[in-house]
């Protein structure tokens, strides 16, 4: 083949040579792309676990634990500063403070048996406010009441739902200290307590419950008891 050569600045072309076709330039080589990053894959989410609920304490834990001779003291000041000369209110706020420490206690349901010991749950501390607050009224308050606590707690038991017994807790201790410091109280209310006995005769744990607070004078003076429970039983 013929090539191409310059003489004196004229191309000439030399038919003896041969011209070599060069191969055409090699194209750039692209520079690696770098792999995209993946996304992480999202670790499995944890089923949801239900929180464990705390373990309610008993009425006899929470007496000793929940209910203080203070909280009681300290109760029982700020209604007598207001009411210096209204006994009832002084029961009734002693009454409220129990039932609110024990409506966190576990549900219970009591079967009202003759040997139910109630108010000997409390501290010995605690008691002893209970017990100076009672010796500190003459006979005829503690009668009045004995009879209004005695009306409250068949309100309250008639109404409360089934199994929350503990939520009517501070009426009987305060009704069996009251009992226990003057057998004779269960005696004095015996029309009240008749007409209760009518109005919740088909409400057989009402009507037990009544009968329960009308036989605690028993435990302590034998003749009360057997007096109350001939008039129980004329009824």
């Amino acid at each position: 083949m013929s090539q191409l050569n310059v003489q004196n600045g004229v191309f000439v072309i030399d038919p003896e040579a041969e011209l070599v076709e060069r191969p055409p330039p090699a194209p750039k080589a692209e520079a690696p792309k770098s792999p995209s990053k993946q996304p992480k894959p999202k670790a499995a989410s944890k089923p949801h676990q239900p929180q464990k609920e705390l373990k309610k304490p008993t009425v006899e834990e929470a007496a000793k634990t929940l209910v203080t001779s203070t909280q009681i003291s300290d109760a029982l000041g700020r209604v007598r500063t207001l009411y210096p000369d209204n006994a009832f209110l002084w029961f009734k706020e002693i009454v409220s403070h129990l039932s609110v420490k024990f409506k966190t206690c576990a549900e219970t349901e009591f079967r009202f048996e003759h040997q139910d010991d109630f108010f000997n749950m409390l501290t010995k501390e605690s008691r002893k406010v209970l017990n100076s607050t009672i010796e500190s009224q003459p006979k005829n308050v503690l009668e009045g009441v004995f009879g209004n606590l005695t009306s409250n707690l068949a309100h309250e038991l008639a109404s409360a739902p089934k199994n929350a017994d503990n939520g009517v807790l501070g009426h009987l201790m305060v009704l069996q200290a009251l009992a226990e410091s003057s057998p004779a109280l269960c005696l004095a209310q015996e029309q009240r307590a008749k007409e209760l006995l009518n109005s919740y005769r088909n409400r057989s744990r009402v009507t037990t419950a009544l009968l329960w607070v009308l036989g605690l004078g028993g435990r302590k003076n034998l003749a009360v008891g057997l007096q109350g429970e001939s008039k129980i039983r004329d009824h």
